[in-house]
């Protein structure tokens, strides 16, 4: 067998290696494609599921916020009308309390 023959029968087998490698880095960067699909999935799951929780949480908060917020609206009208209604009593309450936190504030 001449120079020449073995020169290409040896670049014919590192060609047929080299096929071979090149399949089996494309076999491995697809299921390292599939993985990261696979991943990728469940990261949108999970960021779906939590915006729901987020939101759900959010819409209880704002209804606790709206039912304080009546509540607190309904103790100021109460306030309000016991005010109007006893003047002199609400006087004294201020003062007594101004004092007894002034005395508090100095010592």
């Amino acid at each position: 067998m001449s120079f020449e023959e073995k020169g290409k029968e040896m670049g014919a087998k590192a060609g047929n290696e080299m096929d071979k490698m090149g399949q089996k880095i494309n076999e491995k960067a697809s299921q390292m494609g599939d993985s990261f699909n696979q991943m990728k999935e469940g990261a949108q799951n999970m960021m779906d599921s939590a915006k729901s929780k987020a939101s759900d949480m959010a819409d209880g908060m704002k209804d606790k916020a709206c039912e304080m917020k009546d509540k607190m609206g309904d103790m100021a009208c109460t306030v309000k009308e016991h005010v109007q209604d006893n003047p002199m009593k609400s006087l004294v309450y201020a003062g007594l309390l101004g004092l007894v936190i002034g005395m508090i504030l100095k010592s």
